[in-house]
């Protein structure tokens, strides 16, 4: 490997991004192993973190769907060979452009404030939506990755479930799913476990949900630190989801 990279290095210059497909492809299928046990897992990429067209489209190709902050990125997804039907639109600060624009395209928008929800409702009744939540917890590698807890601007508070019901009621809104995300960069499973038992509170008060997302971030060991433990994370999940979706009575 090291001669390929001097190889390509005098080829193309430096520096040179360098991506192995074929390690893309294995962390792939050690997420579906272990953290895709429940059934009806599905894991969506968040494209902000790398967009080039290579990866993105051997992440598709691999059967992951897309989370995208921007009308632009779930364009260039689609493009790439994403259905409208496998992206999501997380939109932080959304503005009635990026809304319209999304909801045109077809893509579920997943909404983090009832600002936004109630102009959603106005412009769009009848129409199908996922909430961002926020858990109260926040976790990740740096404080400017952390995206939930009390200090966070992203999403609706855990504690507003009955404002978020009202609107969503009031405009015959369709909610579909829920979502949550804690910050990026964790290793620890502490904090994420627990959001996780945030989430399914938050679950069992609105019915006839489709999906709960969990928000990823998962961590990578930079500095020498000790892996994420992703077998324990999939056997937590896939033992609290599968408990959950029988006191639900439906397999979310």
């Amino acid at each position: 490997m090291k001669n390929k990279l001097l190889e390509i290095a005098e080829q193309f210059g430096t520096p040179t991004y360098v991506y192995d497909l074929s390690r893309l492809r294995d962390q792939i299928t050690k997420l579906r192993e272990f953290v895709g046990i429940y059934p009806k897992t599905k894991f969506l990429y968040a494209i902000k973190a790398n967009f080039n067209q290579h990866v993105v489209r051997e992440i598709i190709n691999n059967g992951l769907g897309i989370d995208a902050v921007s009308p632009e990125e779930v364009m260039y997804s689609n493009s790439l060979g994403a259905n409208i039907e496998d992206i999501i639109f997380t939109g932080n600060n959304m503005s009635d452009e990026d809304m319209t624009k999304c909801h045109e395209l077809g893509v579920l928008l997943n909404i983090d404030s009832l600002s936004r929800l109630e102009k959603f409702g106005i412009k769009h009744p009848n129409s199908n939506i996922c909430v961002r939540f926020n858990p109260n917890i926040g976790d990740g590698n740096h404080n400017h990755n952390i995206t939930g807890g009390p200090d966070s601007k992203f999403g609706i508070s855990y504690s507003q479930v009955n404002e978020v019901l009202e609107t969503v009621k009031k405009h015959n809104l369709k909610l579909k799913g829920i979502h949550q995300h804690i910050g990026s960069g964790w290793l620890n499973l502490e904090y994420p476990l627990k959001s996780l038992e945030v989430i399914l509170n938050i679950a069992s008060q609105i019915p006839d949900l489709e999906f709960i997302d969990l928000g990823g971030g998962l961590g990578i060991p930079y500095n020498n630190e000790d892996e994420l433990n992703i077998i324990t994370l999939g056997e937590e999940i896939n033992e609290k989801f599968t408990r959950f979706s029988k006191e639900y009575g439906k397999e979310l």
